[in-house]
């Protein structure tokens, strides 16, 4: 990654929902800790399991600096609360590795802040999407945007300390 990628350098925006513990995860609540925000969806059988994929072993590559994972669905209507546990295993997310959901206004509400893209096919319900991780930093500051691997995340979650 070149010297000149772009830092974003702005307050992350607000996300608020459900986590699979049935708990509310609230950005703002992990303020001192570096977290890794992507976007999927559990039906997906395309880019989403890869893009899951990379940033759980960016996360665990980091371990020194201890980031939060944090999978926002695409999927609402679909990966409701309730299925966020069987989400999570499907994923095999650890500690610190979280699925997040809710209502549908309120999903489309943080996709939409987070500037996500997005078109769902309404015959099979599959979401068309980018792949994009978001890294924040530990005072909840947006710092990067990647499309990148796992080397890439890694990178820049190492450059925004």
């Amino acid at each position: 990654i070149p010297d000149t990628y772009p830092r974003l350098d702005r307050p992350a925006p607000p996300l608020t929902l459900t986590n699979q513990l049935g708990e509310t995860l609230d950005l703002a609540a992990l303020r001192g800790r570096p977290v890794l925000i992507t976007f999927a969806y559990a039906h997906c059988t395309t880019i989403c399991p890869v893009v899951v994929h990379d940033v759980l072993e960016a996360r665990r590559a980091l371990q020194d600096l201890a980031p939060v994972v944090v999978v926002v669905t695409l999927d609402p209507e679909r990966d409701v609360p309730s299925r966020l546990p069987a989400i999570a295993r499907q994923w095999s997310l650890g500690p610190d590795e979280f699925v997040a959901s809710g209502p549908v206004k309120e999903v489309e509400g943080v996709l939409s802040a987070w500037s996500v893209t997005r078109a769902r096919n309404p015959d099979t319900g599959d979401v068309t999407h980018p792949r994009i991780v978001y890294l924040v930093d530990d005072e909840g500051k947006l710092v990067y945007a990647t499309s990148g691997g796992v080397d890439a995340i890694r990178e820049l979650a190492r450059r925004m300390q």
